[in-house]
């Protein structure tokens, strides 16, 4: 016992003090119980149903702090994401949900109780270039009400100093090219993200993956200040080290989708010992148990079973706190309140990300340039060399630059900003149409900037005549169009690197069925049609108007003829061109509200 007190003496000495034990959320109002009983989960699969969950029951009590812990496969980012509402019945794997779920008392469904609940996913889904406090911030404009200035100072500085950031508050959370903070400090960082809305219970999914053991035992003591405040806290683990496993105050091991035991840590070595299995001293417990369930074969798997089931009183659900105060949800923030906090975020990102801002503009003002002296003074129509088709090349390879260097940002940037979309539209932060709308002006303002600088460069260099502002508008209006392809293709595809091989897929057929290096009269007629898709096929109608149509050159008129462009058609031309911006942006709201609802009902 002497050893065992000095042990925990130890363990308290390394445990870090908050010098703030977050004041905003000690409030009675906050603690609740949650109970689970005989749960069940299963997915269709190919072979037929299959079982995730099996009649699971269990209980999370107020001021307590609560692991899952499970082999890969056991079931417990299920059984967690069921509890939160993360995950409900039907979608694509026509998921079925049985068994009961109570609040304090009170039966919800969790899927419709989302407001009640902190959701920490495992991946910290964070601008790289927003800092915890701008994180904090921009959380609590969205999803606190009635909220003064004063207040919401108070707020942060005690979110801050609770969760141990105060020395990295301003710091840039970083990514794998921006330099920032620490592992575990972004993982603090996400927690205070959703603590900001005091929910009544916080769930993370494994908080200390990818965390060294110094940082991960940070975390988790933040996790236990937490419970202080008689907030409760639920969190999935994997293979805790001996002085992370402690600091729980219980434990549920899940196998095969079954409860082996629920209890303090201190109770499992008396718990398995009843039932024939023997902890020795110096093995972790956790690490016993993990071995036991992933080594015994199906007899042995049964008897833990049942010996859970006999025994499931030594851990007593505590009554209910406050039976019957399951509130309704929160009525969420205004449109044009989402839409200005959004356009800031977006506006203060863009620019802070110094290397994509180096690239855009660095990469247009290098290519343009090239292509201004290769194609140099072609348009002046007094050279004794004037060839039209080396005139009509230039402008195509502007329209054609145009499409790419526009696409290119906006393809690559979204599939990393896509998993914060997720984390947020599922806290209920905002809807789809204010971030499509601010993200679409705010690179509608980058676009534009763009494409000026390409237009100052080409102009003049090029020898180019037509209507200098008609010209950048049909470029910017091929670039926006090209840009809300890009963030549909961006909406469907994984990640970057999917991103970038199906770039030539997309927008190289777009070259061929523009009708300037083939006629269309000779393209296969079950292809043909395809060029009315082709979002660069009317931009570089634009174009063309604009440079040749009142040029006094009578080559130029009849090289509109002869590509069937008919400039009385230029408000058409344009119009087809907002269209498919729109019609581009409306699919990707759509995919994304749909990825956003399967993940999270």
């Amino acid at each position: 016992m002497g050893d065992e007190a000095n042990a925990d003496q130890d363990l308290e000495a390394k445990t870090p003090k908050s010098p703030a034990v977050f004041k905003f959320i000690s409030s009675d109002t906050t603690s609740s119980n949650l109970k689970w009983n005989d749960v069940d989960l299963s997915v269709q699969t190919k072979k037929g149903r299959k079982e995730i969950l099996k009649r699971v029951t269990g209980y999370l009590n107020s001021g307590e702090l609560t692991c899952i812990l499970g082999p890969s496969g056991s079931g417990k980012t299920t059984l967690l994401n069921v509890l939160s509402g993360r995950m409900g019945a039907g979608g694509r794997f026509n998921t079925q949900i049985g068994g009961t779920i109570t609040a304090d008392g009170t039966s919800i469904h969790p899927t419709k109780a989302q407001h009640l609940f902190g959701y920490v996913m495992q991946e910290d889904s964070l601008y790289a270039t927003e800092s915890p406090r701008e994180v904090f911030e921009f959380s609590a404009r969205l999803r606190l009400r009635d909220i003064d200035e004063s207040n919401l100072s108070m707020v942060l500085e005690d979110m801050i100093s609770s969760l141990g950031l105060s020395e990295c508050a301003n710091t840039m959370v970083g990514n794998e090219i921006v330099k920032g903070i620490s592992g575990g400090q972004k993982k603090r960082t996400s927690i205070g993200a959703e603590l900001i809305t005091n929910p009544r219970i916080t769930f993370l999914d494994e908080p200390t993956s990818g965390l060294d053991t110094a940082a991960a035992f940070q975390v988790v003591s933040v996790l236990k200040e937490l419970t202080k405040a008689q907030m409760s806290v639920m969190c999935t683990i994997h293979q805790p080290s001996s002085e992370i496993f402690q600091l729980f105050d219980s434990a549920i091991f899940l196998a095969r989708g079954q409860v082996v035991y629920q209890g303090p840590p201190s109770g499992i070595r008396a718990h398995f010992s009843t039932l024939g299995f023997t902890c020795p001293d110096e093995y972790n417990p956790a690490d016993f148990v993990m071995f036991l369930v992933g080594s015994a074969g199906e007899e042995q798997f049964a008897k833990l079973v049942t010996g859970m089931q006999s025994s499931f009183l030594m851990g007593e659900a505590k009554e209910a706190t406050n039976a019957g105060t399951v509130p309704d949800p929160p009525p969420s923030k205004g449109f044009f309140v989402q839409f200005k906090a959004l356009v800031s975020r977006q506006m203060r990102n863009a620019i802070r990300d110094k290397a994509s801002l180096g690239g855009r503009f660095g990469l247009t003002l290098f290519m343009n340039a090239i292509f201004s002296v290769i194609f140099f003074q072609v348009g002046k129509l007094d050279k004794s060399d004037y060839d039209i088709q080396s005139h009509m090349g230039a402008v195509t390879m502007v329209g054609i630059n145009a499409m790419f260097g526009c696409t290119q940002p906006a393809l690559l940037a979204f599939p990393s900003e896509r998993p914060v979309f997720l984390r947020e539209y599922a806290s209920q932060m905002y809807g789809v149409i204010p971030y499509l709308l601010s993200k679409t002006a705010v690179e509608l303002v980058m676009l534009i900037l763009q494409v000026f600088e390409m237009w100052l460069i080409n102009y003049w260099m090029m020898g180019f005549h037509g209507n200098f502002f008609l010209m950048v508008g049909g470029s910017a209006l091929i670039g926006a169009a090209s840009a809300s392809l890009g963030l549909l293709l961006g909406c469907t595809v994984p990640d970057v690197k999917t991103a970038i091989e199906i770039v030539p897929a997309v927008f190289v057929p777009q070259i061929l069925f523009a009708g300037f290096f083939i006629k269309m009269d000779q393209i296969p007629v079950v292809l043909r049609w395809l060029q009315y898709v082709c979002s660069l096929k009317w931009g570089m109608n634009v174009l063309l108007i604009a440079e040749f149509d009142k040029s006094g050159n009578s080559g130029g008129a009849k090289l509109l003829d002869q590509n069937n462009i008919e400039p009385t058609h230029l408000t058409l031309y344009i119009l087809i061109l907002f269209g498919v911006i729109v019609v581009c942006r409306l699919a990707a709201g759509m995919l994304l509200l749909k990825k956003a609802k399967t993940l999270y009902g």
